[in-house]
C-alpha cells in the first residue's frame, strides 16, 4: 500500500519543514510526497527544494488558491490512498501506520480518519508529537452528518482517501471557494462509502482555536451546504439521509446564528434561527441561541471565551 501525501503550500516558509519532517519520520515509510507551491512570495518553496528525499516531489504553479493546489496533486498523485496535509500542520510518527492498519482490517471502507488537537502558533512541535497515545477500536462512521452534529470528527491533514475513489468524483475540491470546500468533499464521499475513524488525536492542528468569529457570519448558506441541502432531495437518499442532512445543515444554523450575534447583527441571527426552526426548534442549542440573541454582546463574548476555556480543559 502506497500513500501519495498532498501539501498544499502558500506563504507558509515557517512551518513547512517541520511539517514535511514530521511526514518523513513515520514509521509507515511508503509515501511520496507531492508540494504543490501555489504561487507563494516567501521562500517556502526553496526551503522545501533544499530538502533531500527522493519521495519529495515539488511542483510549482501560479496562484490559483488552494483547491486548485490540491486538484493539481491529486492529479499528479500515483499512490493507492491519498492523505492530505496542510502546510502547517504535522502528523504524529506512527500516523501513516495507524492509518494503514486500519484501512486492511475495513476493507470496505474507502475513507479512513484520524482525531487531531489544536496546537498553538509557533514552532518546534515535532519533539512533542513523538510519543505514542493509546489505541481504542476504531469507529466505524457511516453516517457522517449525524457523527459530525456530535462534534467534528477529522480535518483535512487527518484524512487519506482511497485514490480510485476520490478520482471517481467530479469535481474534486471546488475552485475559489474559501468556505468549506473541503467539507464539499468529504462529504459528497461519505455518501457513498463506509469511513474508519480512529479516534486518538495522531495530527497537529496549528490554527486559532476560540470559538465563532466575525468570518463565520454568514448571510446565506455556504454554497457545500446548498449542495448538501440539494442532494438530499433526490430520489435515492432514504429518509434516514434525508433527516441526518437536514440536522446537520440547522447545526450550521445555529453556529452562522451565533456568529452574526457576535457582530451584532441580530436581524441576521433571527434569519437564521427561522431557517433552522422547523428542525431544531426542539434542540436546547436553538433555544439558548434564541436567548444569546437578546443579550448584550459584551455578555455573549464573555460566556463565549468561557465555554471555549471550559471545552479546552475537558478536552
Amino acid at each position: 500500500m502506497k500513500f501519495s501525501i498532498i501539501v498544499a503550500l502558500y506563504n507558509k516558509a515557517q512551518y513547512i519543514e517541520e511539517t514535511i519532517a514530521s511526514v518523513l519520520a513515520q514509521s509507515f515509510t511508503d509515501f511520496e510526497i507531492i508540494v504543490v507551491d501555489d504561487g507563494s512570495k516567501d521562500d517556502g518553496a526553496d526551503r522545501v527544494a533544499a530538502m533531500v528525499d527522493p519521495r519529495i516531489r515539488l511542483v510549482r504553479q501560479k496562484n490559483g488558491g488552494v483547491s486548485v493546489a490540491r486538484n493539481h496533486g491529486i492529479e499528479l498523485a500515483r499512490g493507492e490512498w491519498i492523505a492530505f496535509l496542510d502546510a502547517d500542520d504535522m502528523w504524529r510518527p506512527h500516523y501513516l501506520e495507524v492509518q494503514a492498519m486500519n484501512i486492511a482490517r475495513h476493507p470496505a471502507a474507502g475513507m479512513a480518519a484520524t482525531g487531531f488537537h489544536h496546537t498553538e502558533d509557533v514552532a518546534g512541535w515535532l519533539g512533542r508529537l513523538a510519543d505514542r497515545t493509546p489505541m481504542l477500536s476504531p469507529e466505524l462512521i457511516d453516517d457522517l452528518p449525524t457523527r459530525w452534529s456530535r462534534s467534528p470528527t477529522f480535518f483535512t491533514s487527518s484524512l487519506a482517501v482511497n485514490t480510485r475513489l476520490l478520482k471517481s468524483v467530479d469535481p474534486w475540491f471546488p475552485p475559489g471557494e474559501v468556505w468549506g470546500e473541503d467539507l464539499d468533499v468529504w462529504f459528497r464521499l461519505a455518501e457513498t462509502t463506509t469511513i474508519v475513524f480512529q479516534p486518538e488525536a495522531l495530527v497537529g492542528y496549528r490554527a486559532a482555536s476560540g470559538g465563532l468569529s466575525r468570518k463565520d457570519a454568514f448571510d446565506a448558506l455556504p454554497p457545500y451546504l446548498a449542495r448538501m441541502r440539494d442532494r438530499a432531495r433526490l430520489p435515492h437518499f432514504s429518509p434516514e439521509q434525508k433527516h441526518s442532512v437536514r440536522r446537520y445543515v440547522a447545526e450550521q444554523q445555529l453556529c452562522f446564528a451565533r456568529a452574526s450575534i457576535l457582530i451584532g447583527r441580530r436581524g441576521t441571527a433571527l434569519n437564521w434561527l427561522r431557517q433552522s426552526a422547523s428542525t431544531a426548534v426542539g434542540n436546547r442549542r436553538w433555544w439558548v441561541t434564541l436567548a444569546l440573541t437578546f443579550t448584550p454582546v459584551g455578555l455573549v463574548r464573555l460566556w463565549q471565551d468561557w465555554r471555549s476555556r471550559t471545552v479546552a480543559v475537558r478536552d
